[in-house]
């Protein structure tokens, strides 16, 4: 997935795995360099400042696997989030302690039908 401010998510069933999401941050002069960069996304509930569901960082849960070419993932994880819409965007200070804030959007959580023991 390449980025831009609105990049929405498939919606999920709650309980179900969210999927590795691969994606490249770009501008028009080509990729941008990750190295030294953090990063930190938050999952949140029905609004955008509504509350937090989850937070991932570049320590636990984003992985920058080829930060030179400005490649990173959102490792995978088990949404046991209720059922709602969740916002999100991935914020992106840099070693100069500027801040980008390159993508965000939203997904639905769906109530699923079959419950784990």
């Amino acid at each position: 997935m390449s980025c831009n401010l609105n990049t929405n998510f498939k919606d999920v069933l709650q309980g179900d795995s969210f999927g590795e999401k691969n994606i490249s941050i770009a501008n028009t002069s080509g990729p941008i360099d990750l190295t030294g960069v953090t990063i930190r996304c938050q999952f949140r509930k029905n609004t955008k400042i509504g509350t937090v569901a989850k937070t991932i960082t570049e320590v636990d849960g984003i992985d920058i696997y080829d930060p030179v070419n400005g490649l990173l993932r959102i490792e995978d994880f088990i949404v046991d989030f209720a059922p709602d819409i969740y916002y999100y965007d991935v914020q992106f200070t840099f070693q100069d302690l500027s801040v980008k804030t390159y993508f965000g959007g939203h997904f639905k959580v769906l109530q699923d039908v079959t419950q784990n023991p």
